[in-house]
């Protein structure tokens, strides 16, 4: 054979391996994957300062603790540090509050201004429960949370159901994270973290738990079912402890326990009927208790906010520009033209939709009845002492500090929590 024709074919052979092999990553890419466990981040080996654990209990409301026997929390508490109080963001709902955590940020800043909103620009609506894919869209995602910030690092992350943690946020995802899947054992949960704080590459981890928010709601809060659920929530948590004392992980892992929200309650008689004020026909409502979003149509703002405004003794009703300071609601497409902010106890709702009972969150933060947990311990905290209430905004920079990283952009400020710190 011909030297020259068989370097030639040789090439071509080449080239096509290459091909057919560029093709089979593109059909794998393509091909949807049920649940993540690993992005192929290369990072270093080990991490050498104090893990960081950071757990939600999601709608533990702050006086919860003085109302049942929680033996493992009690020692927790005992061996560091209580917050009187953890006061959300506005509005004090589940994914803004999650997400507010973990990047430092008030809602209108970092995105996540509701559990359901509009998107004008990216004409697209955001929605969570099951069979949502938007929570996996990373263009709804503003400011970046303390998975990436730590990934931007060099710090492997893994990251158990977090709202906000299944997207891909400024290129990053958590090194390990798990699609939620609320039917999962909160023992395997726990497991899996124990798993992931043994790996030397991992510094930070996180673990979500949908109770007793979920009870709460059905229930009402300070209920026998909401109770019930918090025994077993502290007997999951002593199940955890034990496990990182086995594995000798505690006296090196910094463990901040906290929720989203409270719980108030609500019932059928308290309720704000839409429909007897306005026509619905006039308006969009993208979001409704206790906080409606809604969304005129074209040439409607005026007549929809005039017969909103006053209607209701209950219902404090405002334009997107005169929104009160204090809420830090402002400045963002998805916030709506008109909202409108039922008072504590109180839900919205029309007559097609009906009425509620039970628990409801998302009111003003100022309510007690809103206020959440915030409990920490490890070898960089204090023991056996209680702090001043403190605003969520502030956790991100402490977990910054905690992991020896540089903060992102956020609102929140470490000296505000720097009293948590030996």
């Amino acid at each position: 054979m011909d030297l020259k024709y068989y370097i030639c074919s040789k090439k071509i052979m080449i080239q096509i391996k290459y091909i057919f092999s560029f093709l089979a990553v593109v059909f794998l890419l393509g091909c949807p994957s049920v649940n993540i466990q690993k992005t192929p981040n290369p990072k270093p080996t080990i991490f050498t300062k104090n893990k960081l654990l950071l757990i939600s209990l999601d709608g533990f409301r702050w006086d919860y603790l003085e109302m049942v026997e929680t033996p493992n929390l009690d020692r927790f508490i005992k061996t560091g540090v209580k917050a009187k109080s953890l006061i959300p963001s506005f509005p004090s709902k589940t994914f803004p509050n999650h997400y507010s955590i973990v990047t430092g940020s008030y809602p209108a800043n970092h995105g996540l201004i509701s559990n359901h909103m509009y998107d004008e620009k990216l004409g697209a609506y955001y929605t969570i429960g099951p069979g949502a894919t938007a929570v996996r869209d990373g263009r709804w995602y503003q400011r970046e949370p303390i998975w990436v910030t730590a990934e931007k690092n060099d710090i492997e992350t893994g990251i158990y159901y977090w709202p906000g943690s299944e997207a891909e946020i400024s290129g990053y995802r958590p090194a390990y994270y798990k699609a939620y899947n609320p039917n999962v054992s909160w023992n395997s949960r726990v497991d899996q973290i124990v798993s992931w704080l043994k790996e030397p590459a991992i510094g930070f981890t996180a673990l979500y738990f949908n109770e007793p928010d979920k009870q709460g709601h059905a229930y009402g809060p300070a209920t026998s079912q909401v109770f019930e659920k918090i025994k077993i929530l502290d007997q999951t948590l002593g199940r955890l402890f034990t496990k990182l004392k086995e594995e000798k992980l505690d006296i090196k892992t910094n463990i901040i326990i906290v929720s989203d929200h409270g719980m108030a309650s609500i019932n059928h008689k308290d309720v704000i009927y839409l429909d007897d004020y306005i026509d619905l026909d006039d308006v969009e409502v993208i979001d409704w208790f206790p906080v409606a979003s809604i969304r005129p149509k074209k040439g409607k703002l005026e007549k929809v906010y005039h017969q909103l405004k006053n209607a209701h003794p209950h219902l404090q009703v405002y334009l997107k520009d005169s929104i009160p300071s204090k809420f830090h609601y402002s400045n963002n497409v998805r916030i709506q033209p008109i909202t409108g902010i039922a008072d504590l106890h109180y839900t919205i709702s029309s007559h097609q939709r009906g009425s509620y009972s039970g628990g409801a969150h998302g009111y003003d933060p100022a309510h007690k009845e809103m206020h959440a947990i915030l409990l920490a311990s490890g070898p960089d905290f204090k023991s056996d002492i209680v702090v001043p209430s403190k605003e969520n905004i502030h956790i991100y920079e402490l977990m910054c500090k905690l992991l020896g990283i540089e903060p992102s952009e956020n609102d929140g400020n470490l000296d505000a929590v720097s009293d948590m710190l030996k």
